[in-house]
């Protein structure tokens, strides 16, 4: 086992975290004028590609879209391949912040529709390309995506807001010192996770936040989590606890419907851990909720890796699989 070499501690990481996005906000505002024009010219079915971390970048734009009554599908790349109605989507949006993905460039090449690629690097496709690259001065060098999957959002975020005409850069500014400032207190949450399994409470409407615990705790090798659907935990799914007592169980919600106040009444006399992340009453909107959740998820997620002594930026690897997988550049 060893270390990716290009990697940064969590230290350094995260005590860069904020200034990264703060700054990365006040260089693109062109840029997002840009993405919100290509936005509001999608009108027809749209797949959106991504993997790993992008998955999470993938599915806010998936809110994004689906604010404006588009038809829309997060795949992983290979699926592109055996998908019986692809010729159904009308769009395809790549994401990839590497841009160097195989499976990315495999979706790019097979699919014959408009084609978009949201990256960190300029690349040229055939279709249009959003680049980041414009909007970082200082690249993270980290093992998971923090601001890698942070910046991507703040632009889609932005974006949404120009198009609905209530963007203002002296209240998003506002916005984002708030947010970090309230989900900063994670990565000192008063509980210690040290070899507790993971369960995380979720639905649609907090599908980033899932994604990232998901996604950081296990590429780091933490902890395997499961994801249960709020609607869908009954079906057996409960039994889990019975043979895992000692599982920690992170409740994700925007507002408290009546499911989630008897949901939580229920697993609090099941769970002996269990952590209530609810995003800040005083944000009304949906999208800036669900960034602010993602957040906090970022913040726990590093928590919980730090109580299992591991650095979510710096993570031992297996050389062998990575080398031959990550690196494959063959049929998919």
């Amino acid at each position: 086992m060893k270390k990716h070499a290009y990697t940064e501690s969590g230290e350094i990481n995260f005590s860069k975290l904020k200034e990264r996005t703060l700054l990365a906000n006040d260089k693109m505002d062109k840029l997002a004028e840009e993405t919100a024009l290509i936005i509001s010219k999608i009108k027809e079915p749209t797949i959106i590609v991504a993997t790993g971390g992008s998955v999470v970048v993938a599915k806010y734009l998936k809110e994004v879209l689906e604010r404006y009554n588009i038809i829309c599908e997060v795949v992983e790349p290979r699926t592109i391949n055996y998908k019986e109605n692809l010729n159904s989507f009308k769009n395809l949006i790549c994401i990839s912040y590497s841009g160097n993905t195989n499976g990315i460039s495999n979706a790019l090449e097979k699919f014959q529709g408009n084609k978009y690629f949201l990256t960190g690097k300029k690349q040229e496709i055939n279709g249009a390309t959003i680049s980041l690259e414009s909007t970082v001065e200082d690249n993270e060098k980290s093992f998971v995506s923090l601001a890698t999957t942070l910046i991507p959002m703040e632009l889609l975020l932005k974006s949404s807001e120009i198009i609905d005409g209530t963007y203002s850069k002296k209240d998003m500014k506002s916005y984002l010192e708030f947010t970090f400032n309230n989900s900063e207190k994670y990565s000192n949450y008063p509980f210690n996770f040290k070899n507790l399994g993971i369960e995380v409470m979720s639905g649609s409407d907090t599908a980033c936040p899932a994604t990232t615990l998901e996604s950081n705790l296990i590429e780091s090798g933490t902890a395997p989590v499961v994801i249960h659907d709020k609607g869908s935990f009954c079906h057996g799914r409960s039994n889990l606890i019975n043979n895992n007592p000692t599982n920690a169980m992170l409740y994700l919600n925007h507002s408290e419907s009546e499911l989630d106040k008897l949901l939580l009444e229920l697993l609090k006399s099941e769970y002996p851990h269990i952590i209530n992340l609810t995003s800040p009453l005083s944000v009304n909107s949906q999208l800036r909720k669900e960034f602010s959740l993602n957040l906090d998820a970022i913040y726990l997620s590093q928590k919980i890796a730090s109580d299992n002594d591991i650095d979510m930026c710096m993570v031992d690897y297996n050389p062998k699989v990575i080398n031959k997988i990550y690196k494959y550049r063959g049929e998919m």
